[in-house]
């Protein structure tokens, strides 16, 4: 990240925020990085209120947030800079994400956007993950969202818009409901298909939850669920939602037994007051609801071939 900073060509600043570390990691970063500063958190707040803190303490209008398991190319933030002010009202911008594995960087990709779309019927289309594309459009796109792992963000709209939401706890899904959030204002967010990053996917969180990777599955689906109630466009996007997940539950009866189920369910339930009220508050303020925006971003239609990669940054061992 500091090479990075250094050969970006505009002043640069470089925050780190510790969401309660038990390593050395601020005792190192202020014996070798005296430069770089630290907002310190004495148990970890969650991966929303970290960004939102990082995010509110910068001085400059561009923000990069970045995971502490990515990897970057020193030209990183010049060419996501770059794409953001050849974008109009841009929100966000993200690079292609490559998955780093067992200590390499790797050309399998690990896509920044989510299949959100709804068929001729207006009955939703849903997939439950994000897409692993094997190759993506060879030029810079419009998506419903980028990922929060590396996602340069425009400062003023981000606070405008309130930062993550606390609706999602400790992590998973506040990254997709930020920028359809800003999309529903008419903010776009971008990927830059030619940039890369590499992401070491989840290997912060599951070594929070060692042996309990079970409750990282009922948070990631319990905040699916929240993020699809606060932005299906109409109860009958809901209704038909709801027959999706009562499937999907059945189908992963190895991760959910009965009592992950209710659990699951209290969660959500208590969380309705919550999602009808922001539900009530957006649209106040929205100009595009989430069919508009789903049906008509290019990512996802059927138009994909090869892109280029940065190969002499693959084929470096770390």
């Amino acid at each position: 990240m500091v090479d990075a900073a250094e050969s970006y060509s505009g002043e640069c600043e470089i925050i780190v925020v510790d969401n309660g570390s038990m390593d050395r990691t601020v005792d190192v970063l202020k014996d070798y990085y005296p430069d770089v500063r630290i907002i310190e958190f004495d148990h970890n707040t969650g991966f929303g209120h970290a960004c939102n803190a990082g995010v509110q303490n910068a001085k400059h209008e561009l923000i990069l947030l970045l995971n502490n398991d990515i990897f970057i190319p020193n030209s990183l933030i010049q060419d996501l800079v770059n794409l953001f002010n050849k974008t109009d009202d841009c929100f966000s911008v993200s690079p292609r994400t490559n998955l780093w594995e067992d200590g390499r960087l790797t050309d399998k990709t690990f896509s920044t956007s989510i299949n959100f779309e709804f068929n001729e019927n207006a009955e939703l289309i849903q997939q439950w993950n994000v897409n692993d594309f094997s190759c993506l459009i060879d030029e810079d796109c419009k998506t419903i969202y980028n990922t929060g792992a590396a996602m340069l963000v425009d400062k003023q709209k981000f606070l405008e818009l309130g930062g993550f939401d606390s609706v999602y706890g400790l992590a998973y899904w506040e990254d997709a409901d930020l920028c359809l959030r800003a999309w529903k204002k008419g903010w776009p967010s971008v990927v830059a298909i030619n940039s890369v990053a590499w992401h070491q996917i989840s290997a912060s969180s599951e070594s929070s939850f060692k042996d309990k990777l079970p409750t990282k599955t009922k948070m990631m689906t319990t905040n699916y669920i929240v993020f699809q109630l606060l932005h299906l466009p109409d109860f009958t996007h809901i209704y038909k939602f709801s027959r999706v997940i009562r499937r999907y539950m059945r189908h992963l009866k190895s991760s959910y037994d009965a009592d992950s189920q209710k659990e699951i369910s209290r969660k959500v339930f208590k969380l309705l007051p919550t999602i009808i009220k922001r539900r009530l508050a957006e649209r106040r303020t929205s100009k595009l609801n989430t069919l508009i925006i789903a049906n008509n971003i290019a990512v996802h239609k059927d138009a994909w071939k090869s892109s280029p990669v940065l190969e002499d940054e693959i084929k470096r061992d770390l």
